[in-house]
């Protein structure tokens, strides 16, 4: 299946405000998945689903029946309301298990902090599998970073680390207004906060010897 397609967008429910930013992230060849209230969002991104997931306690415009009649090149699983797994968890590990390399999340932080937070430990899961994950939203795109150096182009206005485990240890921050040399960030005290690109003409770049951290960048 994974052949034809080189990413996976996995569509989650969250508020999405500028549509037009995130379709200049997606791409013809991407395997789209749309978690439940994430149908709310088919339309304005102009994707057809290729996968659409869910236990359909929150898109309630249509009974499965009439998303098969609707779409039907595109896989229907019906989830079970009461499961471990939220709906965006199982999507994650069915574009994993398929074989995909490169994910995008989008939909995925809003007004329900608990989900956010849900979905932000997808990115952790999938970074310790190998997976090369982000998750974009109106303001920001973030990804896990570890040892391996990140990079922040110049078309970020801001960007933070966050240490999601107790304490992040080797903290590298180069070319950026703030530098910071094998530092110590605690998920106790987070100042690694609002840096910027120094120069314009090369990216910052972001890398933890141990821990990991949560690379956020501001649009």
């Amino acid at each position: 299946m994974n052949k034809a397609f080189l990413r996976a967008v996995i569509v989650c429910g969250g508020p999405i405000k500028d549509y037009q930013r995130l379709k200049n992230s997606l791409r013809e060849d991407d395997f789209f998945v749309f978690c439940d209230g994430g149908l709310y969002h088919q339309k304005e991104l102009g994707f057809e689903p290729n996968l659409i997931v869910g236990d359909f306690d929150s898109y309630t415009q249509k009974t499965t029946e009439g998303l098969e009649s609707d779409f039907p090149e595109a896989k229907l699983i019906k989830l079970p309301r009461e499961k471990d797994d939220t709906d965006s968890i199982y999507a994650s590990k069915y574009v994993y298990q398929a074989g995909f390399k490169n994910i995008l999340i989008i939909g995925a932080v809003g007004e329900r902090f608990d989900h956010s937070m849900a979905n932000i430990s997808i990115l952790v899961d999938l970074y310790k599998k190998g997976i090369g994950a982000v998750i974009q939203d109106d303001y920001s795109v973030m990804k896990i970073v570890e040892e391996q150096e990140q990079m922040v182009g110049s078309e970020y206005s801001y960007f933070s680390v966050v240490s999601l485990s107790d304490e992040c240890t080797g903290v590298s921050i180069k070319n950026a207004k703030y530098p910071l040399e094998n530092g110590v960030i605690k998920n106790s005290y987070q100042y690694a906060v609002s840096n910027e690109v120094l120069d314009k003409t090369k990216p910052a770049l972001v890398s933890i010897k141990k821990g990991t951290g949560l690379l956020v960048m501001d649009f």
